[in-house]
């Protein structure tokens, strides 16, 4: 696998010419779930289950993916362009290891630049549909390039439920960050993360009721609730059963004023039967438009990758200047002017939105971006590979991080075993 990173450092604007000259390093993506935990932000994916309405005894499987330009190998044309060409398939195997189904997408990009063959933002979406009847299966997920294909997900199980004509059914509840429900099918763009942090997403949900036959009218109900806290909204309605399918579509970027993590659950009742379904999703403070307590964090958190003067100077500043310096830090560093958006600072938003997620510590409690892994994850970007060395008696749990552009190793010690890991070494 190509392993591309920016290395943020007092001046980003430095090293993004010096990355513009240094070709990528490699590595084989054999192993790679098992060797490197952030391969995940590179490719994601989400498997939803609703009814194959053509043809009800089957279910029906729409997978839904992304995928950077980071994770591709690209190829100098003759031209100057940068071409990648690669494949996707999913596969789905019975208890038996017998391949049942397949589905594949064929897709070229290209890119002008050497340095746009790096990005981790704008990944490119699109989805595969699969029928098979409902029961247990196993799946992987295949890229294959210049004809060798390779594993991105390894087998995994899946259960698809039956969507019989005499039950109310209601299919999975899918997050997005683009809808338009005023057409069927309902023309969504997945939040495949079921996280949101752009405060250009319609901060919606939808999920297909599929009524039970001869009924009249059905209620739908749904609730949002902080995981750990109060209930924010509670609503209902009621529909004509005229429909095979009715689309119920949710938005809620009115009703959540906050970062943190919450629970949709839609409940639907029809004469004597009734269903429900639940999913949690997350909301970053990220990309949501800056409040007060917000931006003193962003500001904050510049110390990570920004000399300590230039935070001083923004931090120090009076209260109506802080935010026209704090985007002039950004434009300044912004690999292209010309275009929307400033993928150098998207780029630090996802690590420290990656770090809040996988790096937070109890004991004491620290955000994700304060800790010791969260530092080094934010100023270098995900590892190139990770080792983890388990806790026993007589030593501490300890993970290795080695970033082979840097020739460099990280190590982190989890000494009480409350999966408090400090920085110990660097080689």
């Amino acid at each position: 696998m190509k392993v591309k990173q920016f290395i943020f450092g007092v001046n980003l604007l430095i090293i993004l010419i010096i990355c513009q000259n240094v070709f990528a390093q490699r590595m084989d993506r054999r192993g790679f779930a098992s060797r490197n935990q952030f391969g995940r932000e590179l490719f994601l994916y989400k498997i939803y289950n609703f009814a194959d309405t053509t043809n009800y005894s089957k279910s029906l499987v729409e997978f839904h993916f992304s995928i950077v330009n980071d994770l591709l190998t690209f190829i100098k044309s003759e031209d100057g362009t940068f071409k990648a060409q690669y494949e996707i398939n999913i596969i789905f195997y019975n208890k038996k290891n017998q391949a049942l189904a397949e589905s594949s997408i064929k897709n070229e990009i290209i890119v002008k630049s050497f340095l746009e063959t790096n990005l981790r933002v704008n990944p490119y979406k699109n989805q595969l549909s699969v029928s098979l009847a409902p029961g247990e299966y196993y799946y992987i997920v295949q890229i294959v390039e210049n004809s060798i294909p390779e594993i991105l997900v390894e087998k995994t199980k899946i259960t698809l439920r039956p969507f019989q004509r005499d039950r109310l059914h209601i299919s999975d509840i899918v997050f997005v960050d683009k809808i338009d429900c005023s057409v069927y099918p309902v023309n969504v763009e997945p939040n495949i993360k079921n996280i949101f942090e752009n405060s250009q997403s319609d901060f919606s949900a939808f999920t297909l009721v599929y009524p039970q036959e001869n009924s009249d009218s059905l209620l739908v109900e749904y609730r949002i609730s902080e995981v750990k806290g109060a209930q924010i909204v509670n609503n209902s309605k009621v529909f004509q059963a005229n429909k095979n399918i009715i689309p119920y579509c949710i938005s809620f970027k009115d009703l959540i004023t906050k970062p943190g993590k919450y629970s949709l659950t839609v409940n639907v009742k029809s004469g004597k039967q009734s269903t429900e379904i639940n999913k949690k999703f997350n909301v970053n403070w990220g990309k949501i438009q800056l409040q007060q307590n917000n931006f003193e964090l962003a500001i904050e958190q510049l110390k990570l990758i920004a000399h300590k003067r230039t935070v001083a100077n923004i931090s120090e500043a009076p209260e109506t200047e802080r935010k026209a310096l704090y985007d002039q830090f950004w434009k300044k560093r912004d690999p292209t002017p010309d275009t929307q958006g400033n993928e150098l600072q998207q780029e630090v938003i996802q690590r420290v939105n990656f770090a809040n997620q996988n790096f937070s510590e109890n004991f004491p409690t620290r955000d994700g971006w304060e800790t010791d892994r969260g530092e080094i994850y934010i100023k270098y970007g995900p590892p190139t590979q990770v080792e983890r060395q388990q806790l026993e008696l007589s030593r501490p749990g300890v993970e290795i991080w080695y970033y082979a552009k840097l020739d460099r190793k990280y190590f982190f010690a989890d000494r009480n075993g409350f999966g408090v890991y400090r920085l110990v070494k660097v080689e």
